[in-house]
């Protein structure tokens, strides 16, 4: 069926261009195998197109307006079992008509835009760094050599809903390090959480943070070969570039933001509006880093794979390279306890609780030893508290 909507020229501009929009095809969607979606992507091309053209449009030519709603109206009534083909004829030469015409402004439209780009980017990070200030002054009557760790509120099932500030906070715990928590400037210089302040500086990344404690403070924790500690720092990077993106993606993604009441302390409406935030920032990450490219049944096994390799390295020990805590044990439990406690509905939580069972009691027994006051430290409890030493729980 072939259909007509258009005359053979119209005029924009006082410039005669060639037939844009000519013809309209129908076809019969069992024909040609047409999925939905196409069909719906088609109708909102060509509804696209129109109102291209009813913008370029700057004369009064009333049937040429008329002719765009006519049009319209044709694509709203269209046959669902029937697919939209549009067939457009120099549209390139047109737009470059138009440019022409109108460089002079698109130039200054487009130097706009970028100054204020660019103004917009430079005050943020003025505000960044003035909040920053303002929790360094707040900060800067803390005990000597107290460490001030920013982070996330409270959440429900675990003390900290990032799996790096899970790690930091209990890596503080097995080196006995005295700290103090700050729930109101979670975010750091870098704008990642969480970091800390110690003597007047701020410190971000978990990971440096861990690495500089050591190694101004002579911390060694456990009694372990080169060889062992390589084993436990490629277990750690596999927590922190694998395992935390299918976590995140579960959460901030495929879960479509259910469950995310059983873990923030929050009302309906912002937990609805961070979603929504969130879910874009992470797909936009996980496509760019790679992993957001795979199906979600592929991320979901490739998350179970990690799970499964971290249950065969840690086989009947007690903790990760034996007997005894190491320095990567922070991390493993970390990531472990997120998906142990803190991921309601999703398919790798039901398989770790289910058929992991080492993993399960690695946990238990890593919140049993470091984290006694656990119940305390959930949502809802005080949320000012310090903690001081390990060894005074």
């Amino acid at each position: 069926m072939l259909v007509d909507f258009f005359q053979p020229s119209f005029c924009v501009s006082n410039l005669q261009f060639p037939l844009i929009v000519k013809y309209i095809h129908l076809y019969s969607l069992p024909k040609h195998g047409i999925h939905q979606k196409q069909i719906k992507k088609c109708i909102s091309s060509a509804i696209s197109v129109t109102f291209l053209l009813l913008f370029l449009k700057r004369s009064k030519d009333s049937n040429y307006s008329l002719n765009c709603k006519h049009f319209l109206r044709c694509v709203i009534s269209c046959d669902s079992k029937s697919v939209l083909f549009v067939k457009m004829t120099n549209v390139i030469d047109c737009i470059k008509t138009w440019i022409g015409v109108n460089h002079g402004t698109i130039a200054l439209s487009i130097g706009g835009i970028f100054v204020a780009v660019k103004v917009g980017s430079k005050l943020k990070e003025m505000s960044d760094s003035c909040r920053a200030k303002k929790a360094l002054k707040k900060w800067e009557n803390s005990p000597r050599d107290v460490v001030i760790l920013h982070t996330l509120p409270r959440g429900k099932p675990v003390p900290n809903l990032s799996p790096f500030a899970m790690k930091l906070e209990t890596f503080l715990r097995m080196a006995e390090i005295p700290y103090e928590l700050d729930f109101e400037n979670p975010w750091g210089m870098k704008g990642k959480t969480p970091w800390i302040t110690l003597n007047g500086e701020h410190i971000t990344d978990s990971q440096i943070i861990i690495e500089r404690l050591c190694r101004e403070r002579n911390i060694v924790i456990g009694n372990y070969s080169e060889e062992q500690q390589a084993t436990a720092r490629a277990v750690r990077i596999m927590m922190d570039e694998y395992l935390y993106w299918g976590i995140g993606l579960w959460r901030w993604n495929y879960s479509g933001g259910k469950g995310l009441d059983k873990l923030f302390d929050m009302p309906t409406f912002s937990l609805k509006m961070m979603y929504k935030y969130i879910n874009k920032r992470i797909q936009e990450t996980a496509w760019a880093q790679g992993i957001g490219r795979h199906t979600q049944e592929q991320v979901i096994e490739m998350t179970k794979e990690v799970l499964r390799t971290s249950s065969l390295i840690l086989g009947s020990k007690k903790f990760l390279l034996g007997d005894e805590p190491c320095k990567e044990d922070c991390s493993f439990f970390g990531f472990l306890a997120m998906v142990k406690w803190a991921a309601p509905g999703s398919p790798h939580g039901k398989y770790f609780n289910e058929e992991l069972e080492n993993l399960n009691n690695y946990c238990d027994r890593m919140k049993e030893r470091f984290w006694k006051d656990w119940d305390s430290c959930l949502a809802k409890s005080n949320q000012t508290s310090d903690y001081k030493a390990a060894k005074s729980l």
